[in-house]
């Protein structure tokens, strides 16, 4: 089974002066196997530490069916995230994407990371 390419985008909405609600958008490239394949699915892993760090990643969610997933529960007292992705078909899971790091700002800021490999 073929890699995954990952992409980070952290979207960041101001709920107010004191808080705010944040998010990380993960935008990932269809692994090869996926042509004529509608059972693919794949799963997102994350650690909260640096990508830099190696970090043991755990599964965040599985069996998503499209491109893209929202983690909603980033928050500022956690700052650092490292995502990673696989591929699943017919029991069978790829080997991890690249590692991409998602670093949460304070509020009022807006960050587009997009790591390519």
């Amino acid at each position: 089974m073929k890699n995954v390419l990952l992409m980070i985008t952290l979207m960041i909405a101001t709920v107010s002066m004191a808080s705010a609600q944040h998010s990380a958008q993960l935008t990932y490239v269809a692994s090869a196997d996926a042509a004529g394949n509608p059972t693919l699915t794949y799963n997102v892993y994350r650690a909260s530490a640096a990508c830099s760090t190696n970090p043991v990643l755990t599964k965040l969610v599985s069996g998503i069916s499209g491109l893209t997933y929202t983690d909603a529960t980033v928050t500022i007292a956690t700052g650092t995230y490292c995502y990673g992705v696989t591929a699943s078909l017919n029991g069978n899971e790829s080997s991890m994407s690249n590692l991409a790091p998602a670093v949460i700002p304070l509020a009022g800021a807006t960050v587009l990371v997009v790591i390519t490999k």
